[in-house]
């Protein structure tokens, strides 16, 4: 087992794993510094502009999640670090091929990471510190408090206890069957066959774990290799309860901001009358009131936001309205805005919604959801507006109930196509390299598709939106692009250019909506 170890060998083992099965980390919305930087202003603090700062991303693969970043904000500095010499490698390649000098890579574990490398205004540490021996989780929060400047948010990400227990048997099985030397690669196929051959024999029954695993066996369907292999089945996985999370950055000198979804902080979302027992049984207190949310929700997953003991003083708990005026709002992707005779019902998903009375607010709202998935200053909404308290009033509840994302500067993505389109310039860059996924202007990553990067490298704003279609209805109808196949039947029968040219604006307008299209000036 992993604490059996000398601390020395387990790196190496871990790197070992990572060399051998790459984990593909692309763009995570969650990580993006200007996200952080909303949070960390609505609770009063004064993060550095993304745009010069100084952002460090630990754990940081292939570059996946680093390199956008730098495309976005060329006058900022980045650095990934990562103890897999072929991630470390991979990710060089790749910025030095898009010609990216504002982002650097180190292959060096944190145990020996010295203080050369300065201090940073964001640090990242995404899908690490669950996955890592505890002496490397130390680490990290030592190195989150040494290199973290004064007014510096990091974002530490973790898989959180009660809740992911639920996923234990499966790892369980798969340790106590599988031989303890197997490849990573060779584990990750074994474990699944294990775990549908359980799903299978146990058939229809659902007592003690089964339940789970097979809501698990559906769940891996949808991921990579990689994914399983290193989320599940490496030496070191490490969940953790909140409070014990907490504690330990609280003794390594830092304390928890918040989590980068304000909504998952309060029990507001809940039944009237368990938010009044949590806050009972709470007293209030904010660590031990999230606790209690992971508890009730079995939540599995945390995005936490840590700053440095000293600047804690200055955390405003009560959100000052006057503080979203400067801040850039996006609609939820799973959010819908529907018109009322007076105002406005915003439905949040999971059967919830939101009554919006006010005419204001619902206008400045619609504003914002016409707008998706680019980004609109409140700012600009406010302007000459009589009801601007009321507005901000109907923002905060939004933002609380997940229908809207805040962010220190905005996503210039547009919301419809444009004449002569214009992608992303990764996007554009990664689709002409025949690369497997890209990142969009949210941050997020997306997988490239034959008839996705047929356009993204084709959108450098020359070439019009008819232009476009007509090219890629010609390339449907010869057969020389992989889509349905039942399309791909009906087209070649019928040689219909124009049930080629109905899809291929389908397509087209598909990219717009995923954020991958820039706003024209």
């Amino acid at each position: 087992m992993q604490n059996q170890k000398k601390p020395d060998a387990a790196i190496a083992e871990n790197a070992a794993d990572y060399d051998e099965l790459p984990y593909l980390t692309g763009a995570m919305n969650s990580t993006q510094p200007a996200r952080l930087a909303a949070v960390a202003h609505l609770f009063g603090l004064t993060p550095k502009p993304v745009a010069t700062a100084r952002v460090l991303e630990i754990g940081c693969s292939l570059g996946g999640n680093v390199i956008p970043l730098a495309v976005r904000f060329p006058d900022a500095e980045f650095l990934g670090i990562d103890i897999s010499p072929v991630q470390i490698d991979a990710a060089r390649k790749r910025a030095n091929d898009l010609g990216i000098k504002n982002c650097s890579f180190q292959c060096v574990s944190l145990t020996e990471l010295g203080k050369t490398i300065g201090r940073f205004d964001y640090i990242i540490c995404h899908g690490v510190y669950s996955w890592v021996p505890p002496h490397v989780q130390a680490a990290i929060f030592t190195v989150v408090a040494e290199r973290l400047k004064p007014e510096g948010v990091a974002q530490v990400s973790f898989n959180v206890l009660p809740g992911w227990r639920a996923w234990q048997p499966f790892r369980d099985a798969a340790l106590a069957m599988l031989p303890d030397k197997m490849p990573i690669g060779q584990k990750v196929t074994a474990a699944l066959d294990l775990l549908n051959f359980i799903v299978a024999a146990n058939g229809d029954d659902n007592y003690g774990y089964n339940s789970a695993l097979k809501e698990l066996s559906q769940r891996l369907k949808m991921h990579h290799a990689y994914y399983i292999g290193h989320e599940h089945l490496e030496d070191a996985n490490n969940p953790t309860t909140f409070k014990d999370f907490v504690t330990k950055a609280d003794a390594a000198g830092l304390a928890y901001l918040g989590d980068c979804n304000i909504s998952t902080m309060t029990p507001r979302n809940m039944k009237p009358q368990v938010m009044q027992e949590v806050m009972r049984r709470t007293g209030g207190n904010l660590i031990a009131m999230e606790q209690m949310l992971d508890i009730l929700t079995s939540r599995t997953f945390r995005n936490a936001l840590l700053i440095k003991k000293d600047a804690a003083s200055q955390v405003k708990r009560d959100l000052d309205l006057s503080r979203f005026d400067t801040l850039h709002f996006a609609a939820a992707r799973d959010a819908e805005f529907k018109p009322t005779l007076n105002a406005a019902i915003v439905q949040l998903g999971a059967g919830l919604q939101a009554q919006i009375e006010s005419p204001a607010g619902a206008q400045a709202l619609k504003k914002v959801f016409d707008a998706r998935p680019g980004t609109v200053s409140l700012a600009t909404l406010l302007e000459g507006q009589l009801q601007a308290m009321e507005i901000r009033r109907i923002f905060a509840e939004m933002l609380l109930a997940n229908a809207l994302t805040p962010y220190s500067t905005p996503i210039p993505a547009a919301s419809n196509l444009p004449e002569k389109p214009k992608a992303f310039w990764l996007a554009q860059q990664d689709a002409k390299a025949g690369a497997a996924y890209t990142a969009n202007l949210s941050h997020n990553r997306f997988e490239l598709t034959p008839l996705s990067a047929f356009l993204l490298a084709r959108m450098d704003g020359k070439n019009t939106k008819t232009e476009l279609v007509t090219e890629l209805a010609a390339e449907l109808v010869a057969g020389k692009l992989n889509f349905s196949a039942d399309l791909q039947k009906k087209i070649n029968a019928q040689n219909s250019s124009s049930e080629a040219k109905a899809f291929a604006t389908e397509v087209i307008e598909a990219l717009v909506g995923r954020a991958l299209i820039e706003q024209p000036v």
